[in-house]
C-alpha cells in the first residue's frame, strides 16, 4: 500500500476523514516507518557498497546511501577484515592505530562526518543552489586559527539565493561536524574550494551525514574497499511512496491507528493497537528470516598469523 492508501484506510477505521486528520495520519505513518527501519536488519535494508580510504588516515567514507557498516573486505585480495572494538585494539596493541608492515587487520565503525572528503590544512566551502527559492545552509565545525592559535568552533548560517553560488566567510575549516538545510525543491551542489572535490546534497535530505569505517592499522595508501552495510533511511515523502521493508504494512497500519486514537484521547484503545502493531512487526521479522533464504552459522575467529613463529615472538 502507498502512503496515501494507508492514511485513508486508518482515517476510515477511526472515523476521522477530514483533511487535517489525513495529514496528521501521514505524519504518524512516517514516524512509525522510521521506527520500523531502526528496529532491525531486514534483508530489504542491506546491500553492498564501495568505499574509498582517505589519505592514509585509515578512515573510509561510505556513500550517502549507506547508514551503518556490517562487514568490510578488500575486493583486490579477496581478504575480509575482522570486526573489532576500537577500545579493545588500543588496550591490546596500540601499534595497530598507526601504519604497519602487516597491513590492515581489522575494522570498526568510525565517527560520522558531514563532509566526505579530506579538508587538509583547511578548506573554504562553496554551495550552489540548483533550485528555487532561496535556502539556508547551516555549517558547524572547527576553523583553523591564525597566528599559531588552535582551531576554534564556528557555526554559520548561509543564505543562498536561487541559482546562486555562495562560499562561507568564517575561514578555512579543518573539520565539519554538521551540515543542515531544509527540504529543498532541488539538490544542492557542494564543493571544497581548496581541494576542488564536490558532491551533491539530495533535495529531501535535511542533514548531511556520512558513515565511516576505521581501518586498523591504517593502510599506507588509498584504496577502494567493499562494504556490506545497512541502507540509509528513505522516508515516504510522496503520497505514492511505499515502506522500505516488505511485510511491514500491517504493523504500520496498527501503529498509525494507535497514534490516531491517542490524538482523540482514547488511550486504552491506543494501547491495544500498539500491542497489535508490535505483534505485526514480529510477524514481519519472522517472514524476513524464516520465509526466505536464510542460514544461521557459527564461524570461529582465528587471529592473523596465529600459531606462527612471528605470532609467538620467536622470530
Amino acid at each position: 500500500m502507498t502512503l496515501l492508501e494507508m492514511a485513508i484506510h486508518v482515517c476510515e477505521v477511526v472515523g476521522k476523514n477530514d483533511p487535517a486528520s489525513l495529514e496528521a495520519c501521514k505524519g504518524f505513518l512516517r514516524r512509525r516507518h522510521e521506527v520500523i527501519y531502526d528496529s532491525g536488519l531486514f534483508k530489504d535494508l542491506l546491500d553492498v557498497f564501495s568505499l574509498t580510504v582517505l589519505d592514509g588516515s585509515g578512515i573510509a567514507v561510505l556513500p550517502l546511501e549507506a547508514a551503518r557498516p556490517l562487514a568490510v573486505w578488500d575486493p583486490a585480495s579477496h581478504l575480509p577484515y575482522t570486526l573489532d572494538e576500537l577500545a579493545s585494539v588500543i588496550v591490546r596493541d596500540p601499534s595497530h592505530m598507526s601504519g604497519g608492515a602487516m597491513g590492515t587487520l581489522s575494522f570498526c565503525e568510525g565517527p560520522r562526518t558531514a563532509w566526505p572528503f579530506p579538508l587538509g590544512d583547511g578548506s573554504r566551502l562553496a554551495f550552489y543552489n540548483l533550485g528555487n527559492p532561496e535556502i539556508t545552509v547551516g555549517v558547524a565545525g572547527f576553523v583553523a586559527g591564525s597566528g599559531g592559535l588552535p582551531p576554534y568552533p564556528v557555526t554559520e548560517s548561509l543564505g543562498i539565493g536561487s541559482g546562486a553560488f555562495f562560499a562561507n566567510t568564517a575561514g578555512t575549516f579543518v573539520s565539519i561536524d554538521r551540515l543542515s538545510k531544509p527540504r529543498t525543491p532541488a539538490p544542492v551542489f557542494c564543493s571544497g574550494l581548496a581541494t576542488n572535490q564536490s558532491w551533491v546534497w539530495p533535495a529531501a535530505m535535511e542533514e548531511a551525514s556520512f558513515a565511516t569505517v576505521r581501518l586498523m592499522p591504517p593502510p599506507s595508501a588509498g584504496k577502494v574497499l567493499s562494504c556490506y552495510a545497512k541502507k540509509a533511511f528513505q522516508q515516504m515523502e510522496a503520497d505514492t511512496d511505499t515502506p522500505m521493508v516488505r511485510g511491514s504494512t500491517n504493523a504500520l497500519l496498527a501503529f498509525a491507528q494507535a497514534d490516531m486514537l491517542e490524538r482523540s484521547r482514547q488511550y486504552g484503545k491506543a494501547q491495544m493497537k500498539t500491542g497489535e502493531g508490535t505483534a505485526m512487526l514480529g510477524v514481519a521479522r519472522d517472514v524476513d528470516v524464516n520465509q526466505s533464504a536464510y542460514e544461521a552459522r557459527v564461524t570461529p575467529q582465528v587471529a592473523y598469523l596465529e600459531g606462527t613463529e612471528e605470532w609467538l615472538g620467536w622470530s
